[in-house]
């Protein structure tokens, strides 16, 4: 499975491409930068956006699809090296994602973000920070610090054990919010639960309040790693959503002394029986997210994940 369509709100607010004919007209909407093939250069839709009068109060932006001559191996740089250089122009950024690209732009796994590492650390100000990339060129974030720093969205159709171990090192003091998605063997991940212990262990990011370990084809395996470890004894909310948890998986979540503390546990996109819905469901009430049942879907026998490809 692929992303299909673009985000349609970011920070609860309304997104819509940016048009350098019409400029920035609203700063309740966010903007989005992307081009599309034989469409207006990404370059130039960039310099347009930062010689509008309006771009200094700008908080949220969106950078999406980068090249238009359809060449997978072109990385995001023709759009970060001008908003790097021009970095003095947006003071007031605070949320950006990188990335919004759909499967008709271009496959999640071939998405190539590369070094990102200077562009990064040019926007020490932000609290909230999303990527999506794929694996063919591993992610770069450098010696990632911030002191701001509140939401860290990480996806990708296939996590290699290199761009985790960047992620769990990364100095973020105040990060509340932590979302990882781990993808398929297929399509770069090339991690083992050792890899998260550190995170596991509670000893990282210490007022994190919400973990997402998402969109994994092992994600029962998850589950036994997460249901007891230190790491839920100070969190409010878990995600494992996306993936393909089974009874067995949900089994471990209902014998966890932990799991009813939790104000909440997204299981979004699973494949349980009815049974084991009405068990979760007596367990956590609406504190559940148990949406897109996907055990009768006429491919449930293969048990796949929401974004690989």
């Amino acid at each position: 499975m692929s992303i299909e369509k673009h985000l349609a709100t970011f920070n609860n607010k309304k997104v819509e491409d940016f048009d350098p004919a019409k400029g920035i007209e609203n700063l309740d909407t966010v903007y989005r930068l992307r081009t599309d093939y034989e469409q207006t250069p990404i370059e130039e839709i960039a310099n347009a956006f930062l010689a509008d009068p309006k771009v200094s109060e700008v908080e949220e932006l969106i950078i999406g699809w980068w090249n238009s001559d359809g060449e997978s191996d072109v990385g995001p740089e023709a759009i970060t090296d001008i908003l790097l250089a021009q970095k003095d122009k947006l003071p007031n950024l605070k949320y950006l994602m990188l990335g919004d690209i759909t499967y008709d732009e271009n496959e999640m796994s071939w998405i190539t973000t590369g070094d990102i590492s200077a562009f990064i650390a040019s926007f020490p100000q932000l609290i909230h920070l999303q990527i999506r990339t794929g694996d063919e060129e591993p992610l770069d974030l450098g010696e990632f610090k911030s002191e701001h720093l509140k939401t860290l969205i990480f996806e990708t159709g296939g996590l290699p054990k290199s761009s985790l171990k960047q992620l769990l090192e990364a100095d973020l003091p105040n990060l509340e919010h932590l979302e990882i998605w781990l993808g398929a063997r297929n399509y770069g991940y090339n991690c083992s639960l050792e890899h998260f212990a550190p995170l596991l262990e509670g000893g990282l990011f210490p007022k994190l309040k919400h973990l997402g370990l998402c969109n994994s084809e092992i994600q029962n395996q998850i589950t036994e790693a997460v249901v007891n470890a230190p790491i839920l004894d100070r969190i409010e909310s878990l995600d494992l959503s996306r993936g393909n948890i089974s009874d067995e998986g949900a089994q471990l979540l209902l014998d966890s002394p932990k799991i009813k503390a939790l104000k909440h546990l997204n299981l979004d996109h699973h494949y349980l029986s009815d049974e084991m819905i009405e068990n979760l469901t007596n367990l956590m009430g609406d504190k559940v997210n148990l949406s897109r049942n996907k055990s009768k879907d006429r491919y449930a026998e293969s048990r796949y994940i929401e974004v690989s490809e």
